[in-house]
């Protein structure tokens, strides 16, 4: 059983995987993220009847995020795969919030709202079974990313209202022959889900198996 943490934001999730979701937990933690993780983690165990001897690798989100945030998942997470000598997984949240949308066969971008009203985005297009990203990330304000909304291409990410709204009246639509514009990811689906993040670590560990929790680092917007 894999146990993934994602702490990137005041979103917080867990998951149990085994090949499949078998336990998911999506909640708003805001700064609570040091009293909240590790119990909900347990919980979630408990809940499958499974305990911490039960786990056989664990992922977690290196970001780009809040400093605050990352730092409490990396540490929890690195501290239950030394305890428990388990492979550790880092996947970057960009990936795991990009990943819902593969089947969709289209560019997708993802966004996650850095603060300050900076967003950290990357590109990614679909390539054989993947979403492969294709362009390092970047912090853009929301008028930067409005300028790299090209059709076709699905949108996903933290957006609130407002950000929403500029940016659904400035996507380019659909232009002659169904040829798709511009989607912007309903806040439902463009919800952050560990399940995903549980899913990428699963195949990553794998085809390159878990790496030193030590070489396990952040990712952080300069």
């Amino acid at each position: 059983m894999l146990l993934a943490l994602d702490t990137s934001t005041a979103l917080a999730g867990v998951a149990l995987y085994d090949g499949a979701v078998r336990a998911e937990l999506t909640w708003h933690a805001g700064r609570g993220h040091t009293t909240q993780v590790l119990p909900e983690a347990v919980r979630l165990l408990e809940a499958q009847g499974l305990g911490p001897g039960d786990l056989r690798a664990v992922a977690v989100a290196t970001g780009p995020g809040s400093y605050t945030g990352l730092r409490v998942g990396l540490g929890v997470a690195k501290g239950l795969a030394v305890a428990l000598r388990l492979p550790l997984v880092g996947v970057c949240t960009l990936d795991a919030m990009a990943a819902p949308f593969l089947a969709a066969g289209r560019p997708v971008r993802a966004a996650l709202d850095a603060g300050r009203g900076r967003y950290a985005t990357a590109l990614y297009e679909p390539e054989a079974d993947a979403l492969v990203r294709r362009e390092s990330i970047a912090a853009v304000d929301l008028a930067g990313l409005a300028a790299l909304l090209r059709p076709p291409l699905i949108l996903t990410g933290e957006l609130n209202a407002v950000a929403r709204e500029r940016l659904l009246a400035t996507s380019p639509a659909p232009s002659r022959g169904n040829t798709p514009g511009v989607e912007i990811a309903t806040p439902a689906a463009a919800t952050r889900r560990a399940g995903f993040l549980a899913e990428l670590a699963w195949d990553r560990l794998a085809s390159e198996g878990g790496a030193d929790p030590a070489a396990v680092e952040p990712i952080y917007l300069g």
